[in-house]
């Protein structure tokens, strides 16, 4: 069994590390996908304002002829993915989660894995270990997931506490934690 790991570079998981401590009270997103029956919501990105920038959270769904895996993408900018600006420096085109506001005290990383198998002669199994969701703990005792939604679509999910943000833990491994 050949076993890949497909986790993000230390320069993405830097981001992480500037979100410890800052206040939020929105997510920003260009578009916002919601099913009323359910707790998650999904866009393409999601955005976090950190001090004077933003940390983007995306998911791509990637591989090759022998196997597929999701992988999440943190990026930083000056204004939310997808966002524009207009020249009075108001942000214009975008959709937003408004939370209660509180500070992020821990942010936990956890790892999904992909497993194909091959029934060809001489092929084996190949299991793809990737980085899957961030959990946000809060100072207010709340927390929120930002994740990959596991669909072609490429979409990113966003679970704001709840039994839904624990069933999408469910067979995940903590694999980071930032205090």
């Amino acid at each position: 069994m050949e076993i890949i790991n497909k986790y993000l570079s230390t320069a993405d998981l830097q981001h992480l590390q500037k979100l410890i401590g800052e206040r939020i009270d929105l997510l920003y997103c260009k578009q916002l996908y919601v099913d009323v029956d359910s707790a998650i919501f999904e866009s393409h990105h999601f955005s976090l304002r950190c001090k004077k920038s933003y940390i983007n959270f995306q998911n791509f769904e990637k591989g090759n002829e022998h196997y597929s895996y999701y992988e999440l993408s943190v990026t930083e900018s000056d204004t939310p993915l997808g966002i524009n600006r207009d020249e009075s420096g108001a942000m214009r085109g975008g959709s937003h989660v408004r939370m209660p506001a509180s500070s992020i005290i821990k942010i936990d990383l956890f790892e999904d894995k992909a497993e194909e198998e091959w029934n060809s002669t001489g092929r084996e199994l190949i299991t793809v270990k990737y980085d899957s969701a961030f959990v946000f703990h809060l100072s207010n005792k709340e927390s929120f997931l930002l994740g990959v939604s596991e669909s072609i679509t490429e979409l990113t999910q966003f679970i704001w506490n709840g039994k839904e943000l624990n069933d999408r833990l469910e067979g995940l491994t903590k694999r980071v934690e930032w205090k």
